[in-house]
């Protein structure tokens, strides 16, 4: 069982290209406990796992410099109430998703070797920062690759608190054809989310239908095909528009609104009652998180918080 522990300053460099992570979880089972947990600045991943049927709810990754969500080789547990905010200038991925790892990739291996990774992905708050100058396109949001699987519901990916100007930062990408081809026939569905990022999506299905039509369910595509599985999804491609309200601090807002002002009606996938990580009626990360709030943090966070 891990339930409230706080990993710190994972941040020593084992080998070149070799960093510790926060939580390394390596083909660990559904029997195992994880819940409230936090990973505070680590050089590496912030939570990553190889393999395994682990659940994890109630995590917050603040300031990881890699992926805050690490998965691959065939892991197929569920994520629920995940708090990620990265650095304002240090951060790759919220989350970062793979079926083989770049090992295997590279040996020739098919990217859709079983045991197939099919992880979900439940009411994750993802707060991106500015790209860092050694990186222009650091900052992401969900990123697939290398063949996975994966269930993203009632999320929140937001990119709006810092000022993108060169619209390099994106909220999802799936950028290799085993994992677009699972995307468009509905064995990667997305449900009740919300992308807010300046480049929202970037590049095709493997058809070539772009990742927008994909996101928005439409019921024809450029190509003629139907992703009416994707269901309550929303795309915002101008997050710091004064109309846009969809978080308060790192708040889910009780009223969302897009840049023209309407209400997102959007409805949650049970038995969640809510989209995103966390709200101020239910703030489970009060009393043990560090780094959030005064009295509890060496710095207030990079953006305004209420």
């Amino acid at each position: 069982t891990l339930r409230y522990v706080v990993v710190k300053h994972a941040v020593f460099v084992v080998a070149p290209d070799d960093e510790l992570n926060g939580i390394t979880f390596n083909a660990v089972g559904s029997g195992t406990t994880v819940s409230h947990v936090q990973v505070y600045s680590a050089f590496d991943d912030g939570i990553e796992f190889f393999g395994g049927a682990v659940n994890v709810d109630h995590y917050v990754g603040l300031y990881v410099r890699d992926d805050s969500i690490d998965y691959s080789d065939g892991y197929v547990g569920r994520i629920e109430y995940a708090l990620v905010i990265q650095s304002l200038t240090d951060g790759n991925r919220c989350v970062e998703g793979d079926n083989i790892g770049d090992t295997r990739a590279a040996a020739g291996e098919p990217l859709d070797t079983p045991p197939l990774t099919n992880p979900t992905i439940a009411n994750l708050t993802c707060i991106l920062s500015l790209p860092d100058a050694g990186t222009p396109d650091s900052s992401q949001g969900i990123v697939m690759r290398r063949g996975p699987r994966a269930q993203y519901i009632n999320s929140i990916v937001f990119g709006g608190y810092a000022n993108d100007a060169t619209a390099n930062n994106r909220c999802m990408e799936i950028n290799d054809n085993v994992s677009r081809a699972f995307a468009r026939t509905g064995q990667t569905p997305m449900r009740s989310s919300i992308l807010a990022c300046r480049q929202a999506t970037r590049g095709n299905l493997d058809t070539g239908a772009p990742l927008t039509e994909w996101v928005r369910g439409v019921a024809t595509s450029t190509n003629g095909a139907s992703y009416t599985f994707n269901t309550g999804n929303v795309i915002i491609t101008d997050p710091q528009n004064v109309n846009v309200s969809l978080l308060s601090g790192f708040y889910t807002a009780t009223t969302r609104r897009d840049d023209l002002g309407n209400t997102i009606a959007t409805t949650p996938v049970g038995p969640a009652t809510h989209l995103g990580a966390v709200t101020r009626a239910d703030d489970w990360t009060a009393g043990w998180t560090y780094g959030l709030r005064a009295g509890a943090q060496g710095q207030p966070l990079w953006f305004a918080t209420p």
